[in-house]
């Protein structure tokens, strides 16, 4: 990996205590901020930050501590920069909405900063439709949660289609 990134974000990282910090960055250029999922297995986040920059993870309240979260702060010369990288689990029955109102909830506490939000992540919503955006790729829009409770600014999709 090139040492040329201030951060970068894992979904789905699958980790677990018997992986060390030091196998994820062999360099020793990244300062391992990680949340790995210790219910079960898979999900489980995590963002490598430079260590040109001191960076910290931001401590999340206990009753998001099941959620596949982590958000990091990154004191840059330009300001401070949080990471937020977001696992959601593709759930649409009544735990997976219980779920989303828990992380839109979390992202409420998180965004709440003067820090610069970068927020990233897959929340397996595989029904929305970027088409009908399309004309928005390479601006900056304001948008509503599924659940209208949290204001997004969305760039682009990930991926056509």
């Amino acid at each position: 990996m090139s040492d040329d990134y201030l951060a970068v974000s894992v979904t789905e990282s699958w980790l677990n205590s018997s992986v060390s910090d030091a196998m994820i960055d062999m360099s020793g250029k990244y300062s391992v901020h990680r949340n790995d999922r210790l219910t079960k297995q898979g999900g489980g986040v995590l963002c490598l930050a430079t260590k040109s920059w001191p960076s910290f993870s931001v401590p999340l309240p206990e009753k998001f501590q099941n959620l596949d979260v982590i958000a990091v702060t990154v004191f840059t010369d330009i300001g401070s920069l949080r990471y937020i990288t977001v696992y959601r689990p593709p759930e649409f029955n009544k735990l997976g909405r219980e779920t989303m109102a828990l992380l839109v909830e979390c992202l409420e506490y998180l965004c709440n900063t003067r820090d610069t939000v970068i927020l990233v992540g897959d929340f397996n919503l595989p029904n929305i439709d970027w088409a009908l955006l399309g004309w928005l790729r390479g601006t900056v829009v304001e948008r509503r949660s599924l659940t209208g409770e949290l204001s997004l600014s969305c760039a682009r999709p990930a991926a056509d289609g």
